[in-house]
């Protein structure tokens, strides 16, 4: 991972962890909010949200690393067993977009990175595998150093 995508990893989850009520803030205090790359400290419970940034390299093949492109997903997943009805799934993931579109409009900085814009937000279809029930909100975040 570089400096660009930490950053917006590491936003992304403060943003989310910070949530001081409702469904978020459940799943931050079990430490499950997480990024992809560490789903084994707790074991994933019956509801997660992941968080996944690639960096995508100099915006428009500009040279140097001015205006970096970073490429973020944001999974909200449920257990099938466990939200049959689908109710705490649909909370989950209504949180995270509302917070997540709150981004687009207050633009906060991210460490060494000024955001100069984030793309509208895409939702992806929801989608489930064998044990969890899952949907990914997807967006671009056009940074500049600072």
């Amino acid at each position: 991972m570089t400096s660009a995508s930490i950053a917006i990893q590491d936003l992304l989850l403060s943003l989310l962890k910070g949530e001081e009520t409702g469904p978020l803030h459940g799943l931050a205090i079990s430490q499950q909010i997480r990024p992809s790359s560490d789903q084994q400290d707790p074991p994933m419970g019956e509801a997660a949200v992941i968080v996944d940034t690639s960096d995508q390299g100099s915006h428009l093949g500009l040279p140097g690393r001015v205006l970096v492109d970073v490429s973020a997903q944001v999974e909200a997943r449920t257990s099938l067993a466990e939200d049959k009805g689908m109710e705490q799934f649909r909370a989950i993931s209504q949180a995270v977009h509302a917070l997540l579109e709150g981004i687009r409009t207050d633009c906060p900085s991210a460490t060494g990175w000024d955001i100069r814009h984030v793309s509208p937000w895409t939702e992806g279809a929801v989608a489930q595998d064998s044990l969890y029930r899952y949907q990914t909100f997807s967006a671009t975040f056009l940074l500049q150093a600072q």
